[in-house]
């Protein structure tokens, strides 16, 4: 056995619904081995499908097919499908119209006849006034009707609402954690951002690059009289606006680095077990939840032209 390498079928959830003047389905009644099966016509389905239930209780020939057809439904679940009824005579009026079923578990109808059908038979699908035309073998065309002197299923709407972040308790709960905009410097906290250096060492200031005047206007940066500087460049990003680089180089080599265990990451995903609500922080925010200690504000000068 092997998979099929196409795109996943499609089949539609449904439900019953009582006021059939209004549903945009189509349904018949077809004989299959001297059985009455109640029949979806629906285009937007790839393949045909017969109810396991109703297998279940009848002993139609069945047979493995030679891929396995991942079939989804618009809720996102996956069903595989590896059986079918091949040469099915549906017969209404006295003509058959052979169909290849394949095996799906659904109960609002018996058959579900897709694009697969429909495209052998020539059919013609009037949508408005819940028609389809069928082209017999000996090319005289009949006319079906759909059936809606019973309960009809819908196509269920399952589109989901675009999701909004004010839409989430936790970010109304806690809106200075998430704001839209930077209110200017972080609050003073029990926690400062320290920079320890090596002992001895004294301000490093390395030669400027170049910066073009349009940058400067901005106001990207303010005036410093610090004896530390770094060089900085403006670089222009894919969306066209401008990023800002520091060159830490020469800094990062005096400074003292933070040296603690890392966490194992097996540990880190015991610790979620049972959660039911998750964050994620962006650097742009999570720069700004730190605010640097005032002593170690002159370390992070840098300079431009």
């Amino acid at each position: 056995m092997r998979f099929e390498e196409r795109a996943p079928a499609r089949a539609y959830a449904i439900r019953a619904c009582e006021d059939a003047s209004s549903l945009d389905v189509i349904t018949g009644t077809f004989s299959l081995y001297d059985t009455n099966v109640i029949t979806l016509i629906d285009p937007g389905s790839t393949y045909s499908y017969i109810c396991m239930n109703l297998m279940s209780n009848k002993s139609f020939p069945v047979e493995s097919i030679e891929f396995v057809i991942n079939v989804s439904n618009p809720l996102g679940k996956y069903v595989l499908v590896d059986k079918a009824c091949k040469n099915c005579p549906l017969m209404t009026r006295g003509y058959c119209f052979s169909a290849d079923l394949m095996l799906l578990p659904f109960d609002e109808f018996d058959v579900i006849l897709g694009m697969d059908w429909l495209t052998l038979h020539d059919a013609v699908v009037n949508c408005r006034r819940k028609i389809i035309e069928l082209k017999c073998q000996n090319s005289e065309i009949i006319r079906i009707e759909s059936d809606e002197s019973r309960e009809l299923p819908v196509v269920l709407d399952t589109k989901v609402s675009e999701s909004k972040i004010e839409s989430v308790p936790i970010v109304c709960e806690f809106p200075d954690v998430f704001p839209e905009e930077l209110p200017g410097l972080p609050l003073i906290r029990e926690v400062e951002f320290a920079i320890e250096l090596v002992p001895e060492t004294s301000p490093i200031s390395i030669s400027l690059y170049k910066i073009a005047p349009t940058e400067l206007k901005e106001g990207f940066g303010r005036p410093s009289f610090s004896p530390w500087g770094a060089p900085v460049l403006f670089v222009k990003k894919k969306d066209g606006s401008m990023k800002m680089d520091i060159d830490y180089r020469q800094f990062n080599k005096v400074m003292i680095k933070n040296k603690y265990t890392l966490l194992r990451i097996d540990d880190l995903f015991d610790q979620l077990k049972g959660a039911t609500v998750f964050s994620k922080i962006d650097l742009w925010s999570g720069y700004y939840q730190l605010r640097v200690k005032d002593s170690d504000v002159p370390k992070t000068a840098f300079r431009t032209s």
